[in-house]
């Protein structure tokens, strides 16, 4: 097992780049006048407080001449407010760079062995639901699962985890299955685990995104479900399904039901979606087409893409040479 990655480890292909401030997801890189910034990992940071840094980078002058070139590398879609800053300042960039994603996935497992991981196809149950963090949601998850006696076809956990004086929490942890990563002394998700599965033998994995944002935001809950030849099946914000298949994934849409996802109403994709958990967690999986090598290719592009993601953050090095190297074109301050 890899396994080492921290939450806040930058990918060791970035260039001398650092962890910025006291965020764990943003590294940045200093070179002179140049300010390169690469949001790296699947967590978010306090964007009013990163805008008011960027802001004051850009509005520093000397007799009228803009003296830094500021870059953001993330693999989100810009927000208002990034997309108001760079329609203020010419010096500032916003480069979205989906690929960036799946960036720490190489400090977790090997995806260059052949295969990385057996796909298993022999299923003693139809999904897993691992909860760690508690949320409205993810209560309301559990209570349906519990409430249509469903419970005993996935393998289920709610460790029942409180980071915020949650109302959202159920008498005591519940798990269905004997757990040897995360053990009951553990009062949180030990970040070497998040890439794994305590078992196999199971085909669906549903699972509540920890962000419910306008546009759709990837963790390791929507995705990792195609290392391990699983059919991921999240929700949170809208699209968020539709925009995993834009990467190429197989998302099965001829057993899933996607309506769910499209909903924007929130409460509406919500119904939906626990109406697709009840027929999932109850069909029977022998039924689906192909399904070994569609899980097989799912494994060969994940594996694919997050190599595409490395070479992405090279890119990103090499873009900050070029840009150090041409500042005075960037800044506008090159006569020729």
């Amino acid at each position: 097992m890899y396994g080492k990655t921290s939450v806040s480890d930058i990918p060791s292909v970035l260039d001398t780049y650092t962890l910025f401030g006291n965020t764990t997801s943003i590294a940045y890189k200093n070179d002179g006048q140049v300010h390169s910034f690469v949001h790296f990992s699947d967590n978010l940071f306090s964007q009013e407080e990163i805008i008011s840094l960027l802001t004051n980078l850009c509005i520093q002058k000397i007799n009228s001449i803009d003296i830094n070139y500021v870059c953001f590398y993330s693999p989100m879609f810009p927000s208002r407010e990034f997309i108001e800053l760079e329609k203020r300042f010419t010096n500032f960039v916003y480069y979205h760079q989906p690929l960036i994603a799946f960036g720490q996935i190489p400090g977790h497992v090997d995806v260059d062995s052949e295969p990385p991981v057996h796909i298993q196809t022999e299923y003693t149950k139809n999904y897993c639901c691992l909860i760690n963090r508690s949320t409205a949601t993810r209560l309301q998850l559990f209570n349906f699962l519990h409430e249509k006696n469903i419970l005993k076809h996935g393998h289920v956990s709610n460790r029942n985890v409180n980071r915020s004086n949650s109302t959202n929490l159920i008498s005591e942890p519940y798990k269905n299955f004997e757990d040897v990563q995360y053990t009951d002394d553990q009062t949180d998700n030990p970040r070497r685990y998040v890439w794994y599965y305590p078992l196999l033998d199971f085909l669906f994995d549903f699972s509540i995104e920890t962000y419910n944002e306008d546009v759709p935001f990837l963790t390791e809950k929507s995705t990792k479900a195609f290392f391990w030849g699983k059919i991921p099946v999240s929700t949170s914000c809208r699209n968020l399904m539709h925009y995993v298949e834009q990467f190429g994934f197989d998302i099965f849409r001829d057993v899933v039901n996607y309506n769910y996802d499209i909903q924007r109403d929130p409460y509406m994709r919500m119904e939906l979606y626990l109406q697709e958990v009840h027929k999932l967690a109850t069909m029977n999986i022998k039924d689906i087409p192909n399904l070994k090598s569609r899980l097989d290719s799912n494994q060969e592009l994940m594996c694919e893409l997050v190599r595409r993601g490395q070479t992405i953050l090279a890119n990103i090095n090499s873009n900050t040479r070029y840009i150090n190297e041409n500042k005075d074109k960037f800044l506008g301050c090159d006569e020729n």
